[in-house]
């Protein structure tokens, strides 16, 4: 038998090449603990031989280096001494390549980090500035919560914070139609901006000049502008307004003087005028006709035409001009020079992919840095667009933190690789949209994705991933004990204290992070414990219903979990909808969810949103199925077949 000692009185003893065995030594009083669990499997036991505490947990057998790093951590990252066998270190080593293609392993205290791999081990590149993207758009917090997030975006490593207004900025004249009716107020934006820049983080307003300007043209007064009448917004490369009418570009650059107007009086370094959608209507065709252009020649005019004009606005400033890189990639480097684009904007490469090798080839990197001295990345912490990638989409309303973590480490080697390229490769936008377009529903919420957010600040700000890092965010976020990611397990995710945790006196550490997440661990069982139970689909469908033909004694064993989850889902909904009094606190069963604690951050409208999307169909398709059970219940004689089945 082989060991790996932790300390003189925590010991993990292995046993052959495929079964792993926990115990403790004999001594003193503490008793040894030993089982013969399933070929493959590492399991942990709770026991606390001198301060060493170990919490259940199972394993995969080639996840042994993450249980080292558990137990490192849990026992003041004392060092571990190995004493394995040669094959055994051996398959360790062949496990972490297999896992971790594409990073250097770094064996430090008994565990191994995940280190981005630089071209030299000792200079890998750190992004100057990672800037947080704040997206108010159809979900915007209250101004007290954003001025309590401005030192905590800081503090998780921030440099600045790109903010998108859209409908919740205060437009005047002939924009004041499209201002929500809980737009902020001029006073409150300059109460945030200063907060911003008493913090030091730069400010980067954000507002979309081609498309995705629907908040705007969805209003009657404006129709004439869209390219097309039917669609405020129209994608599959098709603009919202015509690039040649003098109309709809005097609306974007109302919309461009009005916020620059606000920011006069901040520090302003960069504007992002967003420039990702081409057009196509009748005026720009017949423009095209009678110049003898194409749409690439018309994009980068306006383009060009709208990055000079903010630069116009606020000449002494000497404001940099950031587009997304979309409309760029297939346009001719003769052209971008000619229209002097190369001076005028800095390209922003947006991606969310896991895996970036596949996305952005060296060919790519190469063609952009001939056409620009200066570019930017953009990668998400929540809410990522690709239909390509299953791990998100428009109604992902909990946190997906490993498939962000993974695309944050993808983009570290990418900038490692070709930073060069540029005179300057300035830093990287993390951005997270609060809705997939202004007509999406409402997904991840600010607060249930600041925990991914600090997590990949973190590892931009190192340039690694890695125990140093989770070490430094588990105490930016003062959680319970340390955080840990790994690419090929689930995160272990401590309780924590962030803007938006506010901790209740009876039920501690609920908020709406942990609120989410619970919420959607409670769907995810009652879709695999009751709508999908085997009983449910065979006896007690729709079918059985209609005809009143079932198997009587499948009723009883299901009601009892529908019962069960139907009043967990009521007690969610039950706070949402609910202002709930501090001192009626303990009597709601420590069951606190959302409503008390989303309305410190969100409008009413927000929360009645949620609740709609998120919580009624479940709980709606609960209360048919215990009514269904409840009417099944009563038959004591059956009908006899064939039925007179018809549609219905």
């Amino acid at each position: 038998m082989k060991f790996i000692q932790f300390t003189s009185d925590c010991t993990l003893c292995l046993s052959g090449r495929e079964k792993f065995h926990v115990c403790s030594q004999h001594t003193g009083n503490k008793k040894l603990v030993k089982s013969d669990w399933p070929a493959g499997w590492i399991y942990m036991v709770s026991y606390r031989p001198l301060g060493c505490e170990i919490i259940f947990q199972a394993m995969l057998r080639r996840s042994i280096r993450r249980f080292a790093l558990s137990i490192s951590l849990l026992t003041n990252r004392s060092r571990v001494h190995r004493n394995m066998s040669r094959n055994a270190q051996l398959r360790m080593k062949k496990d972490s390549r297999e896992n971790l293609e594409g990073f250097a392993i770094d064996r430090n205290q008994g565990f191994q980090k995940v280190l981005h791999m630089p071209a030299s081990s000792q200079n890998y590149f750190i992004a100057p500035n990672r800037i947080f993207h704040l997206d108010l758009k159809g979900a915007a917090p209250k101004m007290d919560y954003l001025l309590k997030l401005v030192p905590f975006i800081k503090q998780i490593g921030a440099t600045g914070i790109m903010i998108e207004y859209e409908d919740m900025f205060p437009f005047t004249g002939k924009l004041s139609g499209v201002r929500a009716s809980n737009a902020y107020t001029l006073d409150e934006l300059r109460r945030f901006l200063h907060a911003v820049q008493t913090h030091n983080l730069d400010i980067i307003p954000l507002v979309q000049t081609v498309g995705h300007l629907e908040y705007i043209l969805k209003y009657p007064n404006f129709t004439k502008y869209r390219e097309e009448e039917r669609y405020p917004q129209h994608f599959s490369g098709i603009s919202v307004i015509c690039l040649t009418d003098e109309g709809a570009v005097d609306l974007v650059q109302e919309a461009v003087r009005q916020i620059l107007n606000l920011h006069r009086d901040f520090a302003l370094k960069y504007f992002h005028i967003g420039a990702d959608e081409i057009g196509r209507c009748e005026k720009d065709r017949n423009y095209m006709v009678s110049n003898n252009v194409d749409t690439e020649f018309l994009l980068l005019k306006h383009i060009a035409r709208i990055a000079k004009f903010v630069k116009a606005q606020i000449p002494k400033k000497k404001v940099n001009v950031l587009i997304w890189h979309d409309m760029l990639v297939n346009s001719q480097a003769q052209n971008v020079l000619k229209h002097g684009l190369s001076k005028l904007v800095e390209p922003v490469v947006w991606n969310y992919m896991e895996n970036l090798d596949d996305q952005l080839l060296p060919d790519f990197w190469q063609r952009l840095s001939s056409m620009f001295s200066y570019a930017w990345g953009a990668s998400a912490y929540k809410v990522e667009f690709s239909q390509v990638q299953s791990a998100d989409g428009p109604d992902q309303y909990a946190s997906n933190v490993q498939h962000y973590l993974n695309n944050h480490i993808s983009w570290l080697k990418q900038m490692n690789e070709h930073h060069s390229k540029f005179k300057q490769f300035r830093g990287i936008i993390v951005t997270g949209w609060q809705r997939f377009d202004h007509f999406a529903i409402i997904c991840e919420v600010i607060p249930v994705g600041l925990l991914s957010a600090a997590v990949n600040m973190a590892v931009l700000k190192s340039g690694q991933y890695g125990s140093e890092v989770m070490q430094s965010v588990s105490e930016v976020l003062k959680c319970s004990s340390v955080l840990y990611f790994d690419k090929n397990s689930s995160p272990f995710i401590p309780q924590c204290t962030f803007p938006g945790t506010d901790f209740f006196r009876f039920f501690k550490g609920i908020h709406v992070f942990h609120a989410v997440q619970t919420l959607h661990s409670t769907i995810n069982s009652v879709e695999e414990q009751v709508f999908n139970d085997y009983q449910v689909r065979g006896w007690i469908a729709r079918f059985n219903e209609k005809h009143l033909y079932t198997q009587a004694w499948y009723l009883d064993q299901v009601l009892y979990k529908v019962k069960s989850f139907l009043r967990e889902m009521e007690i969610c909904e039950q706070n949402i909808k609910l202002i709930i009094q501090w001192d009626l606190l303990e009597r709601v069963d420590g069951k606190l969810f959302f409503r008390t604690e989303m309305q410190t951050v969100f409008y009413n409208d927000t929360v009645a949103e949620f609740v709609y999307v998120y919580v009624k169909p479940t709980l709606k398709r609960l209360e048919e199925l215990s009514h269904r059970i409840d009417k099944l219940s009563e038959l004591r004689v059956f009908p006899r077949r064939p039925f007179a089945v018809q549609e219905f």
